[in-house]
């Protein structure tokens, strides 16, 4: 569902942040689709 709006800089740049954190040091190989949900999902 579309939340008609979208997003500052700054509110992505947290995502990359976290990439960035030891937190994250299990992650490996992700895609993050970052559109506000704009684009449907195929529900994976």
């Amino acid at each position: 569902m579309p939340l008609n709006c979208y997003l500052k800089p700054e509110q992505v740049a947290h995502l990359f942040s976290w990439f960035t954190n030891e937190e994250s040091t299990h992650v490996c190989g992700q895609t993050m689709l970052i559109d506000g949900g704009h684009v449907p999902s195929s529900g994976v």
